[in-house]
């Protein structure tokens, strides 16, 4: 008989990169434990710590059997997590992404499997949605939603709205994330390049709904900005000292996709790359604007 593939048999693995982050991780893992889709496995890598976090990860792993730990040294965010996506086991249908120091909701896996289930498997895929902001004590802060520009490339190559601890990404689009060599230095942060690789050639769904708690604390490596931080930040991106750094990830993008994008959006990176590199503040401004 023909195999049905099921909601309950996807596999699912989520991996996560952890960094001396003792005083959140218990609530972390034990809200991965909880999550309602219980075909996952958790993939662990631990980048250097020198806190208890090595120890506790231990414990969790003789405990849970769905919980495989890896110990190395410090290579940093970005490279922690392209090393995990390098390591998810063949079996895995879906790839959900996870920070050390926040809360699921007990459906957040659920909900993003039956929106990602609608793309066909050999179409790259990413899930991504609203946060719960709370503080270190889980309390209510805000609903922080970034879709008032729908999820595209264009959008990609100025602004991250796919924040990583809400990110699920499909098998085939795992598969177009690792096919070519990257140069990790250049790239801002994982989540961003994800959304730039997969909006250049598949699909991205933004979810408003938020299923996750997203803590903030002293030791974020990436917090939450809103208001007039979050403006003064985008204006620090196009027109200061950072756009630099938003034209490395692109031109990075261009160098190792650009043969295999369609005709429209290899002219949209080349026009990015022009009209943010140019020497003139006027032209940069109203780039910005555009």
């Amino acid at each position: 008989l023909e195999s049905r593939v099921t909601p309950d048999n996807l596999n699912v693995a989520i991996v996560v990169s952890t960094f001396n982050g003792e005083r959140y991780l218990a609530a972390q893992l034990d809200s991965l434990l909880r999550q309602s889709h219980s075909n996952i496995e958790i993939l662990i890598r631990d980048d250097g710590s020198s806190d208890r976090t090595r120890e506790m990860l231990s414990e969790y792993a003789r405990r849970h059997d769905s919980v495989n730990v890896i110990f190395e040294d410090n290579i940093g965010v970005v490279r922690s997590f392209f090393r995990l996506l390098a390591l998810v086991p063949a079996a895995a249908d879906y790839v959900a992404f996870c920070d050390q120091d926040d809360v699921w909701c007990e459906d957040k896996i659920e909900r993003a499997l039956d929106q990602l289930r609608e793309v066909e498997p050999h179409c790259p895929a990413m899930y991504c949605g609203a946060l719960e902001i709370v503080d270190e004590n889980l309390q209510h802060i805000r609903v922080e939603s970034r879709s008032k520009r729908r999820p595209s490339l264009e959008n990609a190559l100025v602004q991250n709205i796919a924040t990583g601890c809400t990110t699920v990404v499909n098998r085939a689009a795992v598969r177009l994330t690792l096919e070519n060599k990257v140069e990790a230095s250049e790239i801002l942060m994982h989540d961003w390049w994800l959304y730039q690789v997969v909006s250049a050639f598949g699909s991205v769904i933004y979810d408003d709904t938020p299923r996750i708690k997203y803590r903030q604390h002293g030791a974020n490596v990436i917090g939450s900005s809103s208001g007039f931080k979050l403006w003064a930040e985008r204006l620090k991106r196009q027109l200061g000292s950072n756009r630099g750094a938003i034209r490395r990830q692109a031109k990075e993008l261009a160098r190792a996709y650009g043969a295999d994008m369609s005709e429209r959006n290899a002219q949209m990176v080349s026009d990015f790359l022009r009209g943010t590199g140019s020497v003139e503040i006027r032209t940069r401004v109203a780039y910005a604007i555009r």
